[in-house]
């Protein structure tokens, strides 16, 4: 489930608690928080600890979710507009939202894919500023790659990612590619 749908169930149980409490279905206990005894300043302290850690937490899944709702902005850019340059852009950014995020990872790799057949397309190879952002962008594509199968390297999709990288490249006569292929074709084979 998503995450409103996992947030829902959490309030909901909240909810009737606090009502089991106020209707006296349930005991409720209360402590007094009083910095004037030992156990009163334990509690005080049990309390900011808590509390930081619900907080660090929140944001945590804040950051983790306005990653995934920026690469989904970034998804539809790409389906409706076709840019690959605006949508790289886009994915970027939820990369440094939450950089942990295999998936944004993945979307980076396939439009780093499309990105390099569209510079080898257009660019003249001869041209040391041609090759030195085709061999930039291979290498941004590769670390994506990379990073998404450290990240999550028991999910078959970012080995599929890195293997239909090199694959690419193998079909391009890149020296090393064809066997990192077969390897992260194999890994993803078995991850499934």
């Amino acid at each position: 489930p998503g995450p409103a749908l996992s947030i829902l169930p959490f309030l909901s149980l909240g909810i009737l608690v606090a009502l089991a409490g106020s209707l006296e279905f349930v005991t409720t206990k209360m402590w007094s928080v009083n910095a004037e005894t030992w156990g009163g300043l334990a509690r005080i302290i049990a309390v900011l600890v808590f509390g930081a850690v619900i907080v660090s937490a929140g944001i945590g899944i804040g950051r983790a979710i306005a990653s995934d709702a920026t690469l989904n902005r970034g998804i539809l850019l790409y389906n409706n507009s076709g840019d690959v340059s605006q949508a790289v852009g886009i994915v970027a950014s939820a990369i440094r939202i939450y950089p942990n995020s295999d998936r944004a990872q993945r979307a980076a790799v396939e439009l780093g894919i499309l990105k390099l057949r569209n510079l080898t397309a257009v660019s003249d190879l001869k041209n040391e500023e041609s090759r030195t952002l085709l061999q930039t962008t291979l290498s941004q594509t590769i670390d994506h790659g990379l990073k998404a199968v450290s990240i999550n390297s028991d999910d078959y999709q970012n080995w599929l990612g890195l293997a239909m990288l090199y694959s690419n490249l193998a079909g391009e006569k890149v020296e090393g590619a064809y066997e990192n292929a077969r390897a992260a074709y194999s890994r993803a084979q078995a991850a499934n």
